[in-house]
């Protein structure tokens, strides 16, 4: 996550001078963007939702980056800090649970789902698709956070390369004793073959070919 701060930031003229420039009164961004990813993070406290966890574990950490990054007028928004900007439809709204703006520009927005035993498919389902939701609402980066309380082995690393596919960020940590740590720590990501199609002109499709004697 934090990795995702440095590259969306890099991106702007103010971003690239703040991380790229030394600094004598402050630590390194970049190293710092890169720590959030890596440190070990609390476990939810008993009947803690997404929102309560993201104001008090996620959003102190992205906070303490932003303030050490310095990057003039790039804001936080999200549970525990300004209201986000909000995506209506007539029946219902979606707002990201962490999210970057910078000039009131939608720089990053993040989900923040919990994966639990029961009901894992429709919190994996519902991140990705209010994640894409985000994304067609010119948010320049789009991404899940997802704190898996009930690991399957290799699982982590599908969804990784599933969202990858998506051309979504993902962050997961895992439950591992009394902390959560990062899934990427552990084994390496899949490498998926990246699919390419190509037009063809009609009348020259691929015909079926006949069934031989005995199939």
């Amino acid at each position: 996550m934090g990795a995702v701060i440095a590259r969306t930031a890099s991106g702007h003229r103010e971003g690239r001078q703040a991380l790229n420039r030394p600094h004598s009164d402050r630590p390194s961004a970049r190293p710092r963007c890169q720590k959030i990813s890596r440190d070990d993070l609390e476990l939810p406290a008993a009947n803690e939702r997404e929102p309560g966890f993201t104001a008090r574990v996620l959003m102190p950490r992205v906070r303490d980056t932003l303030r050490e990054i310095d990057i003039p007028e790039l804001t936080l928004a999200g549970d525990g800090a300004a209201p986000p900007p909000v995506i209506a439809l007539p029946s219902c709204e979606f707002r990201p649970d962490v999210a970057l703006l910078y000039r009131r520009a939608r720089v990053v927005g993040f989900e923040v789902k919990f994966l639990r035993t029961s009901g894992r498919q429709y919190s994996l389902a519902a991140a990705i698709g209010q994640a894409v939701i985000y994304r067609s609402q010119v948010f320049e980066a789009v991404g899940i956070i997802l704190i898996d309380l009930a690991s399957v082995l290799g699982e982590a690393e599908a969804i990784h390369s599933m969202v990858d596919n998506l051309q979504l960020l993902c962050h997961i940590s895992y439950k591992s004793g009394v902390k959560l740590v990062n899934s990427q720590r552990y084994g390496k990501r899949l490498s998926t073959p990246k699919l390419s199609y190509r037009r063809v002109p009609r009348g020259q499709e691929p015909r079926a070919r006949a069934p031989a004697s005995g199939e």
